[in-house]
């Protein structure tokens, strides 16, 4: 406690101890000699500053060496390798709690919805509807790369939130550093988990999530939306995670469109109908080619207007259908005409 009300400016730093980002100053105020600590942050805090720069790091796909790098240009002590593990692994606890119970409660909101609609099997466990997807680095550079690791998660269509998350891994550093050695690698804790292909990741992650759905969730997903991968639909009939209780796959609707849109692309390089064989003009290849985008957006429209009729589910989709039928029907018309009326035209130039 100052005794004549001294200020910061009246002490000397007599000592500093640093941890990282975090430095505590012992000062000495030269008027009443009171020695007292002054820290750059709160240390009872959970979140401190060493805490808070690995995270931030970690966000942005740094690692230790780009955060030394960083704070190395703004002339700032920086956390050694044996810091940052130790404070990364600290997180990482941390994250996976608090990811578990966001899991958690994501899972009861979706049953509290499933129970309201009345969504509930003979045995009293509600089911929904779910999507899932997933993924892993992919490059072609004169040879196919996949990536040895993959990801995959499962997300409630209620709630839109995630459900189930898993990750695939063909690698670990510490088990490739003593292949080559006479001895054993030391005890770690080893990220490779998976032995098949990188392709294979993503159907045996969605797999993983449904075969625990039960337990963790109290859920069955009866309902997959997904892309057009046939081989999740494959392990899920082969394995019947719930038994005779089948699980329906519907395909993501702008997986539909893109292949639709892709099928379209096609179709305006190709010369010839594959249907009739004939050959199709040009300037209505070209015509139907920059008129791609009108076409999916045509049919996002006439979803959307039918989504929100007031008659029941069934009738919808009838419309809908047919809808998509009366735009098809019109376009295989127009495109004939059209093909005459080019024919016509270059006739008439050439008698010209």
């Amino acid at each position: 406690m100052p005794l004549f009300n001294c200020a910061i400016s009246q002490c000397d730093i007599i000592n500093e101890t640093r941890d990282g980002y975090f430095s505590s100053f012992t000062i000495k105020c030269k008027m009443c000699g009171i020695t007292s600590c002054l820290n750059t942050d709160d240390p009872t805090t959970k979140l401190d500053v060493n805490m808070t720069a690995v995270i931030g790091s970690t966000c942005i796909g740094n690692g230790q060496w780009q955060l030394e790098e960083f704070t190395s240009v703004l002339n700032m002590p920086a956390l050694n390798s044996v810091q940052y593990n130790t404070v990364h692994n600290k997180m990482e606890k941390i994250v996976d709690n608090v990811f578990l119970e966001e899991l958690r409660k994501a899972g009861e909101e979706e049953a509290a919805i499933a129970q309201e609609k009345g969504d509930v099997d003979s045995t009293g466990t509600p089911y929904i509807t779910v999507i899932a997807d997933g993924a892993w680095s992919k490059r072609s550079y004169k040879t196919n790369y996949n990536a040895l690791s993959g990801v995959a998660v499962i997300i409630g269509e209620a709630t839109k939130k995630v459900l189930f998350m898993g990750v695939k891994n063909k690698f670990c550093t510490i088990c490739l550093k003593f292949e080559t050695k006479i001895e054993d690698a030391p005890q770690h804790q080893c990220a490779k988990n998976w032995k098949g292909s990188s392709t294979s990741m993503e159907s045996a992650i969605i797999l993983d999530g449904f075969q625990c759905s039960v337990e963790m969730h109290g859920l069955k997903y009866t309902t997959l939306v997904g892309d057009g991968d046939n081989s999740i639909t494959k392990k899920l009939s082969s394995h019947k995670p719930y038994g005779a209780t089948p699980i329906q796959k519907i395909e993501c609707v702008n997986h539909l469109l893109r292949n639709f849109c892709n099928k379209l692309k096609d179709f305006s390089k190709s010369r010839t109908s594959p249907s009739s064989h004939l050959i199709i003009p040009l300037n209505l290849r070209k015509k139907l080619e920059s008129n791609i985008l009108r076409f999916r957006i045509a049919i996002k429209k006439a979803a959307a207007f039918h989504i929100q009729m007031t008659v029941p589910l069934a009738e919808k989709y009838d419309c809908f259908r047919m809808t998509l039928k009366i735009l098809w029907l019109i376009y295989s018309v127009s495109m004939p005409i059209a093909r005459n009326i080019f024919a016509k035209e270059q006739k008439t130039r050439k008698k010209i």
